[in-house]
């Protein structure tokens, strides 16, 4: 028989003596109660957990802990001279860290959604592909894509949408209103969808139906011209990355924004899967070594490469293009060596290696270096051999 959980709903009130109880330290027991009340012991839990023990025997066998988590458990007691406040600078640090983060995904979202209008609107000489089949490799992928646009459109609070509500003669209480099977005004919806331009379709799609787009789309297009061009080629060509790069990149983008949007752990969040290898860009005087997959310790690579500090790394690179004059990395160390954090937070909790602002990477400046080739077809490669792999370099 499968064994309930059971859990006993403690107060903040009750939970201070708790904490005492196993060797946590509260400077200020009032103030502790109101952030407990207020911000929650569970999300406040993450930020504790740095600050516990390491697990001991006597506590894996009471819990029956698997061999599998063993690393992920530590014990219930804490390090000696552990303080509450520690947590809480390391919660606000997080924050801190989450709004510089999504200030500069905010850029570059929108710099996509506005490419892949304008490139692919260009090439199909169509204003209307977004919802047409033939603007993709599997035409049936236009009947997934639908149902989240209907959505889209359905909650948006967009002017244009509720102009259209309006003039269709639909309330704004029953342009949302669901049946079994969709929503009421389904049809209505669709219509006015098919007729949008796509400028106006990728204003309100959500952000992660543009990665399955993106990854969608027709690799060949006939254009007026009679040349025939590969769409998803043509937009990582823009910003100066590989198809297979690119599309890695925003992905994790789109992972990274929906951890801040939802005011997710990110300071020291393990994620699931590393972005793929960049080897060679528009920028050759750049060192990519960042983005070479491997473990810490190895063959010189000391990085954390499932960390939140190679996504930091992709939303630099953008800003290349996007913003040249962007201070993202001042902001950046102004934040990691402020007098609030430097003593709390291990930036390498977050992935970053030693002397991580001496790398040409971090040290290199759009504006001041030479303009890169945006074209890749005259890009000039070299073959490199890194830890066993080949790789191709760019010149």
């Amino acid at each position: 028989m499968k064994k309930v959980r059971t859990h006993i709903c403690c107060l903040p009130r009750e939970l201070i003596p708790l904490l005492k109880s196993r060797g946590l330290v509260f400077e200020d027991e009032n103030k502790a109660e109101d952030y407990l009340y207020n911000v929650g012991y569970f999300r406040l839990k993450s930020y504790l957990f740095p600050l516990r023990n390491p697990i001991t025997e006597v506590e894996k066998n009471s819990r029956r802990i698997s061999l599998v988590r063993e690393g992920l458990i530590k014990s219930e007691n804490f390090k000696s001279g552990s303080y509450f406040e520690t947590a809480l600078k390391l919660y606000r640090f997080d924050r801190q860290l989450r709004i510089l983060l999504f200030n500069q995904i905010e850029k570059i979202e929108i710099s996509i959604r506005s490419t892949l209008s304008n490139l692919i609107c260009d090439l199909l000489q169509d204003d209307h592909w977004p919802l047409k089949g033939e603007s993709y490799v599997n035409p049936k992928y236009v009947n997934s894509l639908r149902p989240k646009m209907v959505e889209a459109y359905a909650n948006s609070k967009e002017e244009f949408i509720k102009y259209d509500f309006e003039n269709g003669g639909i309330k704004d209480s029953e342009r949302n209103k669901k049946i079994r099977g969709g929503y009421v005004n389904e049809k209505f919806i669709i219509e006015k969808l098919e007729k949008l331009p796509a400028w106006m379709v990728f204003e309100i799609m959500p952000f992660g139906a543009l990665y399955h787009l993106y990854d969608n789309l027709v690799t060949r297009i006939s254009t007026t011209k009679g040349q025939e061009k590969n769409p998803r080629k043509v937009i990582s060509n823009y910003y100066g990355l590989h198809e297979k790069v690119f599309r890695s990149w925003i992905q994790e983008i789109s992972v990274l924004r929906n951890m801040c949007c939802h005011h997710a752990r990110v300071w020291n969040k393990i994620f699931s899967t590393p972005p793929t290898n960049c080897t060679s860009s528009k920028y050759p005087h750049v060192d990519f070594e960042p983005f070479l997959q491997g473990e810490p310790g190895s063959a010189g690579v000391t990085y954390n490469n499932n960390r939140v500090y190679l996504r930091i790394c992709i939303i630099r690179y953008f800003l290349f293009t996007l913003v040249p004059s962007s201070d993202f990395k001042k902001k950046l160390e102004r934040l990691l060596y402020s007098d609030d954090y430097k003593n709390t937070v291990d930036i390498k909790s977050l992935g970053f290696p030693d002397n991580w602002e001496e790398e040409p990477f971090w040290k290199y400046d759009p504006l001041i270096e030479p303009k890169p080739n945006d074209e890749p077809s005259t890009w000039q490669y070299k073959n490199i051999r890194k830890r066993g792999k080949r790789f191709q370099q760019r010149i």
